[in-house]
Formats: structure tokens, C-alpha cells, sequence
């Protein structure tokens, strides 16, 4: 029985393997950050429009999946992530902030939309930012005009 017992045991002992085992850190990924950015455009007598950064706020989080708009739309802008390289990494369709559409009731006590022109208004983008993004730029969708402003990040 003894016999039997350290064969059994050496058996077992002759089966488990004596490779170590090698652990490999590997960076975690960043944390998704979001890109709050605020700015003021200014429609010129020139009637070309301008656009200054108010504020930059850069912050970990998440945004949920958004409806994305059409970029055809000859007045929508453009707010586009780039790399070091220049090379886009993502955009965002938004609407002309100095072409607002608001609602009103009318005289009939009917709800309806009309877009209106401003000569100024501060409005807000907000993007996930892409890892690996070093600059955003807002410029007219048509691509036609000159970027408004580019923002370092």
C-alpha cells in the first residue's frame, strides 16, 4: 500500500508542470475624457462670421450615442478632431449657432418654427474626445471659407 501511495504520488507530482508563470503588465487605457468647449460667434458687417474660444474644459466621462446631423446643410458647421499629423480623427455636425430656429405660438394659438439671424450668441460643443487628438477646429461645413478657430487641447 505504501508502494502504491508514493507511486501515486509521484505520478501526481510529475504532472504538474514547473514552468513559471510570467505576468506582463500592460498599460491600461486612458479614461474616455469629454471636450467642453465654448465660444462666441459674432456675425461681422461684412457678414462673415467669427468665432472666438471662451473656454476649454477637458473631463473624464462618456456621452451617450447622439443622432448625428447632415452635413450638407449649407449653413452647418463643422467641429473636427485632428491628430498631430493633422489627420481627422472625428467630427461633429452642428447647427449655424447665428441661424437659430425658435418656436413660437402664433396668433391661431398654433405652435410653429421659424429660423432667425443674430448678430451674436455664445453656444457650446460638446464631443468624446478621441485618443490621440491634439487640436479641434470649427469651421463651415461647405469647406469653402477658412476654419474659424483652431483650439489646441
Amino acid at each position: 500500500m505504501k508502494i502504491f501511495t508514493s507511486c501515486l504520488f509521484l505520478l501526481f507530482l510529475s504532472c504538474t508542470t514547473t514552468k513559471k508563470r510570467e505576468f506582463v503588465e500592460t498599460e491600461a487605457p486612458p479614461p474616455p475624457e469629454i471636450l467642453f468647449l465654448n465660444y462666441k460667434a459674432y456675425q461681422s458687417p461684412e457678414a462673415t462670421a467669427s468665432v472666438i474660444l471662451l473656454s476649454k474644459i477637458i473631463t473624464n466621462g462618456r456621452i451617450k450615442p447622439e443622432n448625428t446631423m447632415d452635413a450638407n446643410h449649407s449653413s452647418s458647421w463643422l467641429c473636427i478632431q485632428y491628430d498631430r499629423d493633422h489627420k481627422a480623427l472625428d467630427q461633429k455636425v452642428i447647427p449655424n449657432p447665428l441661424q437659430p430656429t425658435v418656436e413660437f405660438v402664433n396668433d391661431a394659438g398654433e405652435l410653429q418654427t421659424k429660423t432667425i439671424t443674430v448678430d451674436s450668441i455664445e453656444f457650446s460643443v460638446r464631443m468624446q474626445r478621441v485618443p490621440g487628438s491634439k487640436s479641434v477646429v470649427l469651421m463651415p461645413a461647405d469647406k469653402k471659407n477658412k476654419p474659424f478657430i483652431k483650439v489646441d487641447l
